[in-house]
């Protein structure tokens, strides 16, 4: 399937589409960057400070922007460092920090136009209000507050040069960006008493916290059971999806870590919320994006069109090193 470019050269398939879909639908980014923005404020004032005066390095997975856009927009910082682990981040970044309104309409209607096949997921890319969200995104990203503000660069944690220290090293929803060591060598970044947070979905239940800790969603028995089917159609058509919750995460932060919790409702189409648990699924899987496409159609074909709800339950953990 081919892909739209933009004037800027970066090209978007229609899985960033949907991604883009999921995030507008639910808000389950905005929603826990905003709050881990909130908890981290409350930290620093804690230790006499402000976030103001921090220099900070951001790593974001699929929802990369929602962090970095609240750190500038909530606190007075000069600059900000964030870092695009995969191509995918990068384009997504970009697609927000320079895509113009023509632009973005245009995105979403060449992303329609290669649904044709798909009436179910066409009918989801056609929600009222998503062209519009994202041109003022795009806007707001653009905007005096914003513009110049982020630094942008790719690559992995080794790729950071060793002279580079930081005050505070945040990772927003990550954890499957980050490689075996990867998660120490950020460490070694920090300045001494600097600290390491993160805010990802529960990968382990501290058992302090238990009961501030509904269910999420993504761990019901429905959308266990259609990630389930999924994942048996990837494998015989010859592909594999690395969809599981990486362990290595422990070594660099681990249940004694967890210092809070972050539970919200999501009142949004089940279809919605069914379709981006999937597609970041099926993200783990190289394959084309017809194919994607045409297993994400059948998967929600016999799903209600009506609205749901369902909750999202996410863990910050910090991790502070040490002064000598």
């Amino acid at each position: 399937m081919d892909s739209f470019k933009l004037h800027n050269q970066v090209r978007l398939g229609v899985s960033e589409a949907f991604l883009l879909l999921y995030r507008y639908l639910t808000g389950i980014y905005a929603l826990g960057d905003l709050s881990f923005v909130h908890f981290l404020g409350g930290y620093v004032r804690g230790r006499k400070g402000t976030l103001d005066s921090c220099r900070i390095l951001t790593v974001s997975g699929n929802g990369m922007g929602e962090l970095e856009k609240a750190l500038c927009l909530q606190s007075k910082l000069d600059h900000l460092e964030t870092m695009a682990v995969s191509p995918a981040q990068m384009r997504i970044m970009r697609f927000l920090m320079e895509g113009s309104r023509e632009e973005v309409a245009k995105f979403f209607e060449w992303a329609q136009g290669r649904l044709k096949d798909c009436p179910n997921l066409q009918a989801l890319l056609s929600s009222p209000g998503l062209v519009s969200y994202w041109q003022q995104q795009c806007e707001i990203w653009q905007s005096s507050e914003l513009k110049g503000r982020v630094r942008l660069f790719g690559g992995t944690p080794w790729d950071i040069a060793a002279t580079e220290i930081y005050d505070a090293i945040l990772l927003s929803h990550a954890q499957k960006l980050l490689r075996l060591n990867d998660g120490k060598r950020l460490l070694s970044y920090l300045k001494p008493g600097g600290w390491l947070a993160a805010l990802m979905p529960v990968i382990f239940r501290p058992e302090a916290l238990q009961e501030h800790m509904p269910a999420r969603f993504s761990d019901s028995p429905p959308v266990k059971a259609a990630k389930e089917r999924m994942r048996a159609e990837v494998r015989r058509l010859g592909y594999e999806t690395h969809d599981g919750q990486p362990e290595h995460i422990r070594w660099t932060l681990s249940p004694d870590d967890t210092v809070d919790v972050v539970s919200f409702s999501i009142a949004s189409p089940l279809r919605s919320l069914l379709i981006g648990e999937l597609l970041i699924q099926s993200l783990g899987a190289e394959m084309p994006d017809d194919i994607r496409l045409a297993m994400l159609e059948s998967a929600i074909a016999d799903v209600p069109e009506g609205a749901g709800a369902g909750t999202e339950t996410l863990l910050i953990l910090l991790a502070e090193k040490g002064d000598s």
